[in-house]
């Protein structure tokens, strides 16, 4: 984790119990899943409901008993787990700000594999989803991937080059702040000898070009993405900033109803 003490403008750092431990492989699945049935009430509501088995085939998770012991775990793991950050931007003020959170205030269900999975974000969370963009995922492409650290770079490289066609980053650098590699990766070769399948996947399932050329970055080499696939930018704004934003354009009346 990113500290304050690393000397880098923005830092996360992440406790949790011992008792529980941190969230390890898998969790990105789960956090994705319950987003995209948050996103589909339109972020109205803190609270999503879905039966584990369900939850399970949405991520494509095989329907046995270790899984459904890895998704419990996952979410005593996250109900415990605290965050805190000064890298959550406000649109509206144009600026960082500092926060400490949890993910989840709670997460209920009854031991039957069946049974209803009730889950709340935890308050301040959910009003920090309020506060900026929240972009449409390809959920389906997302779970296709076979392994989570090519779960991750895709998340990063859909997410920048929604916005930019070609996206580069010095090759150290993307080990370490997009993918929490840590100091034991020194050299730029070891990254890219580790990294290389990941995103050979990428470009056999047509989403992204990748290369490595010379920079004058830190590691003196640095990655190039280029997007392969259509995509359409999707952005969801807060409800009350479409409000604001039609008042301001004379529409005094009925833009509440409107919206």
């Amino acid at each position: 984790n990113r500290t304050p003490n690393d000397g880098d403008r923005f830092y996360v750092s992440v406790k949790t119990s011992e008792d529980v431990g941190l969230p390890a492989q898998g969790v990105e699945d789960i956090l994705v899943a319950l987003l995209k049935l948050t996103a589909q009430t339109g972020f109205d509501n803190p609270s999503v409901s879905i039966s584990r088995y369900e939850l399970l085939k949405m991520m494509k998770w095989d329907n046995n008993g270790r899984h459904y012991r890895k998704l419990e775990r996952m979410l005593d793991q996250l109900v415990q787990l605290t965050v805190k950050t000064n890298a959550f931007y406000n649109p509206k003020k144009e600026s960082y700000f500092r926060s400490t959170f949890n993910i989840l205030d709670s997460a209920d269900y009854d031991d039957a594999g069946d049974s209803e999975l009730r889950i709340r974000w935890a308050s301040k969370i959910f009003e920090i989803f309020h506060y900026g963009y929240m972009k449409q995922l390809d959920t389906e492409f997302y779970y296709s991937l076979g392994n989570s650290t090519t779960k991750r770079i895709y998340r990063w490289l859909d997410k920048h080059l929604t916005l930019h066609p070609t996206i580069e980053i010095d090759v150290l650098r993307f080990a370490l702040k997009v993918l929490g590699y840590g100091v034991s990766y020194k050299y730029p070769s070891q990254v890219i000898q580790k990294l290389g399948p990941y995103l050979d996947e990428l470009y056999d399932e047509g989403f992204c070009r990748w290369e490595v050329e010379s920079s004058l970055s830190d590691s003196g080499k640095k990655f190039v993405f280029n997007r392969i696939t259509l995509y359409t930018s999707v952005l969801y704004p807060r409800r009350d900033y479409v409000v604001e934003a039609l008042e301001n354009r004379g529409l005094n009346q009925g833009a509440e109803k409107l919206v």
